[in-house]
């Protein structure tokens, strides 16, 4: 008769040997390897920064747009503003704004400290005051949780950007990607010290070469462009608008999923975008109109006003303005990447419960149309329905959540839709779609 020990042995034998039949993932129970073949969890990899489509509570949306305008300020700060470029959008004029006003309070009141303290209210203020019609445009014509969202991220990068320009003065000085600002004869890198006589009226506006002429015989030529030094602080600004493009993509992105937006041209954007307008289109060409505005008034009046040689053309084409333009194009290709609201995506479900996942879709009022297909399965011969649907990138993280919902082991591929020759239902930014309830779930109505 065998003993205690031997069974408890065999039990425990038995126990790992059934658990080693089985993997455990996602709290599924998946079958084991099957020869060469094991299980593997992967994801649809052509929708960037899922996670943030599946957030539905709009207090942590509004949280993430707050942290997300401090992460813009920051970039402006480092990327624009001490540098000497400009955004994009209504943004890129009120910097203008502000460097005229301060080139002329500082032409009549030179170093005087309340100049800059009235620059960066211009700079980071009037943006959002500007703003202020366009929040009931977006109300009514967009959203209230888009308008609110887009309220929060323009407050917050208005008041971070402000209190660090006040808190931290010499912030403004920080080039973290190399010296930007024309040095004139001086021999060093300290911007302060500039005598260039553009940047001693804080108006950094290169040219990619330029022969000065008549800039009056106490001034030397140098001091107005260096034909030495200053064609490399053209190139540098290109390193800036890199920057500035890549950061300001990836962050508009992530607010544009999570229903909001940065506010000024954006509002028109999107309501153009509703009515059937490419959005990266309608943004890139108000961009470059906004921000080819916002060199003239910023950085060619003021060159300028300073000195004659300022109102030739080659301060107009600077490298801060091309700079600008191609930080510009930049954007638009990130957010079409990371935000791409004119491609498309083929969804296939492959599940027992097809029907129930069709019958929950339209419970939340999915517009587009969708096929039902009887399939048989070659494991087990098992009949059972595909669903396919077509629809647009930044909709699938929410129909894959809702498969998820009612089966979690369900297989779901995606192909992309090159072209779409017909009418189709475009998803309208501002509108957050109902989940179905769990008794609409578990009935499958």
């Amino acid at each position: 008769m065998p003993s205690g020990k031997s069974n408890a042995s065999v039990s425990k034998k038995e126990a790992a040997t059934k658990k080693a039949k089985h993997l455990i993932l996602n709290n599924i129970t998946i079958s084991n390897a099957k020869g060469n073949y094991v299980p593997r969890r992967d994801y649809i990899s052509r929708v960037h920064f899922q996670s943030f489509y599946h957030i539905e509570n709009f207090t942590k949306r509004t949280i993430i747009g707050a942290f997300l305008g401090l992460l813009f300020a920051l970039e402006l700060i480092f990327f624009v503003k001490s540098p000497g470029n400009y955004s994009t959008g209504i943004g890129a004029i009120v910097q203008g704004i502000a460097r005229l006003a301060f080139t002329m309070m500082d032409k009549n009141n030179q170093g005087a400290s309340i100049n800059w303290t009235i620059y960066n209210l211009i700079y980071w203020l009037l943006y959002f005051i500007i703003n202020i019609p366009l929040f009931i445009f977006a109300w009514k014509k967009v959203g209230k949780h888009f308008t609110i969202l887009s309220i929060v991220f323009m407050a917050s990068s208005s008041v971070f950007g402000f209190g660090i320009s006040v808190l931290f003065p010499n912030i403004q000085n920080i080039l973290v990607l190399g010296n930007t600002i024309p040095m004139g004869t001086y021999p060093g890198n300290d911007v302060t010290q500039s005598t260039n006589i553009f940047a001693q009226y804080g108006v950094n506006c290169v040219p990619f070469w330029y022969v000065p002429h008549n800039g009056g015989s106490s001034i030397d030529p140098k001091d107005i462009f260096d034909d030495d030094t200053d064609p490399f602080k053209a190139y540098g600004l290109f390193f800036y608008s890199v920057a500035h493009g890549l950061c300001c993509g990836l962050i508009i992105s992530v607010l544009y999923i999570i229903g909001g937006s940065g506010g000024g041209t954006d509002f028109i954007s999107f309501n153009l975008k509703n009515k059937g307008k490419s959005l990266g289109k309608v943004i890139l060409i108000t961009n470059l109109i906004t921000t080819f505005t916002g060199c003239t008034l910023g950085s060619y009046i003021p060159c300028g006003i300073i000195n004659s040689n300022g109102w030739s053309w080659q301060f107009l084409l600077s490298a801060n303005t091309v700079a600008s333009f191609f930080s510009s194009i930049i954007f638009v290709m990130v957010l079409n990447v990371f935000f791409p609201t004119k491609k498309f995506l083929r969804l296939e479900v492959y599940s027992e419960k097809s029907v129930d996942i069709a019958k929950a879709l339209l419970a939340i009022k999915y517009a587009h149309s969708g096929t039902l297909e009887d399939v048989q399965g070659i494991d087990k011969f098992q009949k059972y329905s595909k669903l396919s649907t077509v629809c647009s990138t930044i909709e699938a993280p929410k129909v894959i959540e809702l498969v998820r919902t009612i089966d979690n082991v369900a297989l779901i591929t995606g192909t992309r839709v090159d072209e779409i020759d017909g009418w189709y239902y475009d998803y309208r930014q501002g509108d957050t779609p109902n989940k179905p309830s769990a008794a609409v779930l578990a009935s499958g109505k």
